[in-house]
């Protein structure tokens, strides 16, 4: 006969819940299961180098768009070229 028959239902389960107990504490003394850190760095280094490649390309978009569009203070200091009719009937 096996050992498992001889065993309560209620034995069983005590001594699953002791197992489990067991292994959580462990995880928290010993910080997880071995190699769970190397699982974790390939996702860690994709997504810190996506999160450079989105922030060099908004800085990139930020630098080309300060050079190919005219500031406020470059529209208002040059003024128009010559005065419009409006402005001229206004002076005279």
């Amino acid at each position: 006969m096996s050992r498992v028959k001889d065993v309560a239902p209620d034995d069983l389960d005590m001594e699953s819940t002791r197992v489990r107990r067991a292994w959580l504490r462990a995880a928290l003394e010993h910080g997880g299961p071995p190699g769970a850190d190397r699982r974790q760095a390939p996702w860690l280094l994709a997504s810190l180098l996506v999160a450079s490649l989105a922030c060099a390309g908004c800085v990139g978009y930020a630098a080309v768009s300060s050079l190919t569009e005219p500031t406020a203070s470059q529209a208002t200091t040059t003024g128009p070229a010559s005065p419009s009719p409006a402005d001229q009937q206004e002076r005279q």
